[in-house]
Formats: C-alpha cells, structure tokens, sequence
C-alpha cells in the first residue's frame, strides 16, 4: 500500500461545485491542491438538478473568473413573482433595486452539470490535481497535518475539506454531529419542455405558485422549466407514470383545459435541514452540504451558502498556508459562517411567504411586502444573501 509524502498542500473530498470552488480558490492563490472524487467521472448530466444562483455568490463567483461563462450558459432572473391558481398576481419584486448593493442584480439559472463543468475547466488549467473513484475512506489528524485513505492509498495534507455532501462520511470520522434538524421536507421535481410562459400570461421566470392545498414553485432555465411541488407527508411516493406527474403538476400551476404539460425527468427529494455547530474540527474543515442542509425555500439556499463559504474558506486557507495568517483564522472562519448563517436562516423563516406555517400567513406575508417598498427590498436583500458575503468582499467601482 503506498504512502504519498507528506506536502505543503490540501486535499479536498468531494468534486461537486462547492469542492471544486474551494479547490479553484485555493489553486488561484497558489496552493497544491488534490480533489478526491468518490465518483468514476464528473457529473453527465444525467440528475434532475438545477442551480439558482444568487447575487452574493455571483460577486464571489466573479472574483475566481467564472461568473461570465455562467451567464453564457445560464437564465437571468430579473422578476420574481407569487401568484394563486386564479392567475392573480399578488407580488413581483425586481432585482434590479439591488443595483447599488450588488455587481449582479439578478439571479441566474442553469443546470447543475454547467456550473460542475465550468469549475472544472477552470481548475484544469491550475497546478491542482483530481482523481475519480477514490473516495475516502479513512483519516487520521496528527503531528499538525492530516493523513487521507483513497481507493488504496495514503495522501498526507495540512488540510481536508470535507465537501463529501450530505451523508458525508467523513463527519462521522470525526465524530461530528449536526444540530438539531428541522422538519423532512419531501419534494417532487419535474423537468418540462413545455414553454409555460407561453401558456401563463405573465408568468416571471421565477414564480410561487401560493395554494392551499399544493403550492409550487416553477423557475425558467435554458430551453425548459423546473416544477418543485411539496408533497405532504401522507401522499406515496410512487409509482407514478410520467402522465400523473404531468397532471399533478398541470393542476399545481393551473394550466387551462386543452394544455398539455410534457415531463421529461422526474426525481423525488427527501431531506431535513441540519447544521454542524463547528466547520472546523482540527485540520479538517467542513464545507456545503457536509456542514449544512438547508431548507428548500425554492432558492437554492443550500447551494448558494456553499458555494460563498467555499470561496471565503479558499481565501482564509490560503492565507494560513502563505503565513499571512495564524491558523487561529480558521477558527475565526468557522465562528463567523455557522453564526452568521444561522442567523440568517432565523430572518427567513421570519419573513419568507415560503416559510410561513400556513398558507393564509404567506399571502399575508407577501401582501405585507406589496404594501410596504422597504419590506420588500429588506426581503430581496436577504433573499440575494448578501448579508452573507464575506467581509473580504469589495464591490468593483
């Protein structure tokens, strides 16, 4: 069994796009990186995955090089709205009041496999190396570095990054234990061709569909939509042919008689929110999904905090490992992203209409925003996350 020497460098587990981020911002600052990737080969496509990206972590995206071949590929988002299935709209909010807060006043929306693929096209042209069907599966954190088992071997790092996902296995290597979780939320994902708004008269790109009984939310990508539908807890899950989905879906966004809506995948998604109360434990530093699970509030929370905390972590960590820094900032580091985010979470759930324990509360909630500009902007703001940004983080002029 082969040992790799011990080197000035860190390994990051996981190479979806919070590892990756993480690798990218670490390689651009100079530091030897090594990706460990459970999986044979990069994500294909294949999943029934989106990314909604939002303001903050387009600005922190921008500062690795990558936010224009994002928007190359991706769907701006400039209007959010909420509706009923009567067609009535009870709110839109536009991101462009922003303007002044953010260098990318809108969200953007693409699929899940372009921004892996970005991220690794960006990292291939790094000193950064990564390797595939090598997931880990052994560590040990002594003598001021760690030492990782993959696929067979031994690498020696300062540093890990457990960006390994939500079953990570590496939080149980280290006895790290999430939170208190909230309330499983089941949801049935549906990818349609179908144009809807072509077929909904001022549908925005991003649009909540308030019901009483099935609520969803429904958001543009390139050359197709995606239908997020809760389901209650009581409902099976399966099986259901591609033509009932399409009905439940159809009736969810109130489609006329006579329209058809085209379901081209379908995925079911179960998970329950959860926080670690410490990011860093010795030199393993956990990042995205591995150090939290968000709720699904339809705006990618999860994946957006990720990807910010990844950036900002690649900046910390480079600092250390450059001796700009003590390694006293990583704890710093982990204080300030689990604080502030769960602080975050707790203003949401406060104001978000998607949070609202009832549906009578989430009208009143969004009709409180209509009423008052302030309310609304104060919601946009926290929505776009940019209360999370990095204090790093400096507008360009």
């Amino acid at each position: 069994m082969h040992t790799f020497p011990s080197r000035d460098r860190v390994i990051v587990a996981g190479a979806g796009p919070v590892g990756l981020t993480a690798a990218l911002a670490l390689a651009r600052a100079g530091v030897e990186v090594l990706v460990l990737e459970a999986r044979d080969a990069p994500d294909d496509g294949e999943r029934l995955a989106s990314a909604s990206l939002q303001p903050a972590t387009l600005d922190q995206l921008a500062v690795l090089g990558v936010d224009r071949a994002l928007a190359a590929l991706g769907r701006r988002v400039e209007r959010l709205q909420w509706r009923d299935r009567t067609g009535t709209i009870h709110n839109q909010l536009h991101m462009a009041s922003l303007a002044m807060l953010t260098d990318h006043p809108f969200r953007l929306n693409l699929d899940y496999s372009r921004l892996t693929a970005i991220l690794l096209s960006k990292l291939a042209r790094t000193n950064a190396r990564i390797r595939f069907a090598a997931e880990v599966d052994g560590l040990t954190d002594a003598g001021g570095s760690v030492r990782v088992h993959a696929a067979g071997e031994w690498h020696s790092a300062r540093y890990l990054i457990a960006a390994d996902g939500a079953a990570s296995r590496i939080r149980s290597m280290v006895g790290a234990r999430p939170g208190p979780t909230g309330r499983p939320m089941r949801l049935l994902r549906l990818r349609t061709p179908t144009q809807l708004d072509e077929l909904l008269p001022r549908l925005a790109p991003l649009t909540y569909v308030h019901d009483e009984v099935q609520p969803c939310t429904v958001q543009a990508l390139p050359g197709h939509w995606l239908v997020t539908l809760p389901i209650p807890d009581t409902t099976a899950e399966g099986p259901l042919t591609r033509a009932q989905m399409g009905a439940l879906a159809r009736r969810a966004i109130a489609l006329g008689p006579g329209h058809r809506l085209k379901v081209a995948h379908a995925r079911w998604h179960s998970s329950a929110s959860s926080l670690l109360r410490s990011y860093r434990y010795g030199h393993v530093l956990f990042a995205g999904d591995a150090a939290h699970v968000l709720p699904d509030l339809g705006d990618d929370l999860g994946l957006n905090a990720g990807l910010q905390g990844a950036v900002d972590l690649g900046r910390v960590l480079a600092a250390v490992m450059g001796a700009a820094a003590s390694p006293a900032a990583l704890e710093d580091w982990s204080q300030r992203r689990s604080t502030s985010l769960a602080r975050h979470l707790r203003a949401l759930a406060g104001t978000c209409p998607n949070a609202a324990p009832t549906h009578d509360a989430a009208l009143d909630r969004v009709r409180a925003m209509n009423s008052d500009r302030d309310a609304g902007h104060a919601w946009l703001t926290r929505s776009a996350l940019l209360p999370l940004q990095p204090l790093t983080y400096a507008r360009s002029a």
